[in-house]
């Protein structure tokens, strides 16, 4: 995530070159959340297994008394429980990133660039598959269409930046 420098700046130093990189800069990671997701999620479900396939425990040694839940599991239990709460928030957190990436891609006005740029970041396209999602354009011009989306999703960025008087 862009984290925008703590001293402040006027919009009117931002130039153009900035501004697309500050916009492809916050939307470079939100092309990789579904396989972070699906990677977390097939860690967990490996734990799970793990945890389900713990191998019998010899009594033959010990006098069984009573029943109970031996204390090897019972410890296993909470680790995994701990381990999926925290790898499902950080499943919340990256579902949060591109459900913002989206709803700033949606508020641009430049529709054409924004087709390009959710084909490229939010749906995992090749520049190229996506520069090509427009339609009957030529690349020069599918080109223009992205940069004036990636320049208005910058200057969208800079918004809690003061302007210059």
């Amino acid at each position: 995530m862009v984290a925008l420098t703590s001293e402040v700046k006027c919009l009117g130093e931002y130039d153009e070159k900035k501004l697309i990189e500050m916009a492809v800069e916050y939307l470079q990671p939100v092309k990789l959340i579904d396989v972070q997701i699906a990677s977390i999620k097939e860690e967990i479900n490996q734990l799970r297994a793990n945890l389900t396939s713990i191998g019998a425990i010899d009594y033959s040694k010990d006098r069984v008394t009573g029943g109970g839940t031996p204390q090897g599991l019972e410890g296993s239990v909470a680790r995994f429980l701990d381990v999926a709460a925290e790898r499902n928030k950080r499943i919340d957190e990256l579902t949060d990133l591109k459900c913002d990436a989206i709803r700033r891609i949606d508020a641009l006005d430049e529709k054409l660039g924004a087709i390009i740029l959710r084909y490229e970041f939010i749906l995992n396209n090749s520049t190229d598959d996506a520069l090509k999602m427009i339609g009957n354009y030529s690349e020069r011009q599918a080109k223009r269409y992205k940069q004036k989306a990636l320049l208005e999703f910058g200057k969208n960025l800079t918004y809690n930046v003061l302007k210059c008087p």
